[in-house]
This record gives structure tokens, sequence and C-alpha cells, in this order.
């Protein structure tokens, strides 16, 4: 494992087509799967929880990363605002402490 955490705020990469943003957020996630150093974790934020949430595209490669011992972890305050409590499919949900815990101690690096 690495020294970094991996932020993520949005269910689709980048600006623009949003189409395109959920492949390439499909892609980041299948080669992140794959690679190392893998983080620490990966945490997910606002519309980023909806990844981890039953029926997302990429919960097979979040699902993998959990069995490689990457902690999954999503945002409390999202996952209420988003009504996805019973719908988080993958790691734990956990608060803004736990973020704010990560990031004293790894490398943040935000995928928006």
């Amino acid at each position: 494992m690495a020294d970094f955490v991996y932020l993520v705020t949005t269910d689709a990469l980048g600006q623009g087509d949003r189409a395109l943003g959920k492949k390439l957020i499909g892609n980041f996630f299948r080669l992140l799967a794959e690679q190392e150093p893998l983080p620490v974790a990966v945490f997910l934020m606002n519309a980023g929880v909806k990844l981890a949430a039953a029926g997302s595209p990429v919960i097979n490669h979040l699902r993998k990363l959990e069995e490689r011992r990457v902690e999954i972890l999503s945002c409390q305050t999202c996952v209420n605002y988003y009504g996805l409590e019973r719908d988080i499919a993958v790691g734990l949900v956990q608060g803004m402490t736990d973020l704010l815990a990560l990031a004293a101690r790894y490398r943040v690096i935000t995928i928006a």
C-alpha cells in the first residue's frame, strides 16, 4: 500500500459531456483496481457516494479494491442527502472526522 488516499467527489469524471464523464470514471476505477501501488483508501463524497450504491457501474471495481484491502468509505452526510442509506453496497459509511483523520495522515489526491 502507498501513502495516499483518493477523495472522489463525483460520479462522472471531469467537466463537459456527462456520458463521457461516467465512462471515464469507470475506466479510472477499473485501472485503479488492477494497479500497484494501491491507495490506502478511497473516500467518496458528494455525488461520488452514488458509485458505492447497488447498481453502480463501478461497484465491481470497488469490491475488487476492497478485496485488495483498500478501504472504501462513503461520506455519511452525502449518503443521507442522496437517500442512499439502504443502498450502499460496498465499504463503510463514515463521517467527516474520518476524512480529516485520513487527510492528516496521508497525501490526498482529489478526483473531481
